[in-house]
């Protein structure tokens, strides 16, 4: 869903993704919306720990992916 919301033209793109999935799946969800260019709300723990924390804050940092 999120690779295909990113190739719509940008007035018609989500503003943002909630992830609303069970905890263990927010870092792969949250990491995909992201690399989109997406902001993202988490429901519950954005990560289940540090390490994942850092993995999405290095995400952050990168630039976005293309979707062209």
């Amino acid at each position: 869903m999120i690779r295909r919301e990113a190739e719509l033209p940008a007035d018609q793109r989500p503003d943002f993704i909630a992830i609303v999935t069970p905890n263990h799946l927010h870092l792969p969800a949250a990491e995909l919306a992201l690399q989109h260019g997406f902001h993202v709300l988490s429901d519950k723990p954005a990560t289940l720990n540090l390490k994942e924390a850092k993995t999405l804050q290095d995400v952050i940092r990168k630039p976005v992916c293309s979707t062209a």
